[in-house]
């Protein structure tokens, strides 16, 4: 096995906002790189532009054997190039599970990304995957600290933070007013992940409206979307002008493009949501680290309050004082931003030290 060679895999279409990070670090680390996606992740792809060499399988649509098939010339592939580093994007599911139950020679080592703790409580498919997959990556420090709260015998963990991105081919060039107040909310809009209502029912409460754009950056007319009541809730408030939405996917580039000139991001984490808990305990939203990479503050609910990453870069509100908080929050980002970002941890330099140091 040659070691400074690496698979980096995600066959499972999903979590592609955790790529680019790690094909970063482990080229920073010189190893000779092989992305290994499914089909349905080309073009969410085509920007990074730095592994070695980019593979990709149909596995969309595929019955379970014709899935085998694929896994097997995956793992021929890493055996006859002699890759000795095998990092797997999501260590989840039945078919990285069948993965990692195929036999590699001896010296491979694996590593993985396990995007919510709470897999550890009594999965067997994960622990099948724990017995070749011994070191596994989570997503923030707050998720080691809370490994105690789950069994967890006989696996190295680390955290590591998915916080860089490319430059986006056709990236437009968006210019904000001064005067206006830009609060990004990443992710598809459905009223089971993220508690809207709240929002448009609090700022349309607001005596005098302040010049902002809520930037609802997801696609809002999805199968299990909430765009249109969500739309048709503004407009009975009278505050749809506030308010923007898109009908469809938001490409990477336009993504990307918003949240840097953005002036805060707002997760809208609430009681009521479905995976509260979760998001509170096990896993990450993924508004998190898009706020990380960009540098930017976050509109956080105050239970998360006990978590330093967000105690630094956040301003916390509660739901009965939530008016006055949207009130005054270009005067609160203003004051928070001294202290934002400061330790060394956001660098890209500790960040790959430390991924490094793990699967070396």
């Amino acid at each position: 096995m040659t070691h400074n060679k690496a698979a980096l895999i995600e066959i499972d279409g999903s979590h592609d906002e955790c790529l680019y990070s790690q094909l970063l670090f482990l080229k920073r680390g010189n190893y000779h790189v092989t992305l290994i996606c499914s089909e349905n992740l080309r073009k969410q792809v085509a920007d990074f532009g730095i592994a070695d060499e980019v593979l990709f399988f149909p596995f969309d649509h595929q019955s379970h054997l014709q899935k085998l098939k694929l896994l097997w010339k995956i793992r021929n592939h890493i055996a006859g190039n002699q890759i000795g580093t095998v990092v797997l994007n999501s260590l989840h599911g039945r078919t990285i599970r069948d993965f990692t139950m195929l036999p590699f020679p001896k010296k491979t080592v694996f590593a993985g990304t396990l995007h919510g703790i709470n897999k550890l409580k009594g999965s067997l498919t994960q622990r099948i995957m724990s017995t070749r997959v011994r070191r596994q990556f989570l997503l923030n420090d707050y998720l080691v600290d809370n490994l105690k709260l789950v069994p967890n015998h006989g696996i190295r963990f680390k955290s590591y933070y998915s916080i860089f991105f490319p430059e986006f081919a056709g990236a437009p060039a968006i210019e904000k007013p001064k005067d206006q107040c830009w609060i990004a909310i990443p992710g598809q809009v459905e009223n089971k992940r993220r508690d809207y209502e709240t929002l448009i029912r609090t700022f349309a409460a607001l005596a005098e409206k302040p010049n902002y754009r809520f930037l609802l950056l997801g696609n809002s007319k999805h199968k299990h979307a909430n765009g249109d009541e969500l739309k048709a809730l503004a407009k009975e408030l009278d505050v749809e002008r506030y308010f923007i939405f898109w009908d469809s996917f938001v490409d990477n580039a336009l993504f990307h493009a918003y949240l840097k000139v953005c002036d805060i991001v707002a997760p809208l984490i609430h009681p009521g949501n479905d995976g509260f808990m979760k998001y509170k305990i096990y896993q990450i939203s993924g508004a998190y680290n898009m706020a990380f990479a960009y540098k930017k503050p976050l509109l956080m609910l105050e239970d998360f309050k006990e978590y330093q990453d967000f105690q630094e870069n956040a301003v916390f509100y509660s739901l009965e004082h939530f008016s006055n908080v949207l009130q005054h929050l270009p005067e609160a980002i203003e004051k928070l931003k001294p202290q934002m970002y400061q330790q060394p941890k956001w660098s890209l330099e500790a960040q790959t030290e430390s991924y490094l140091r793990f699967i070396n």
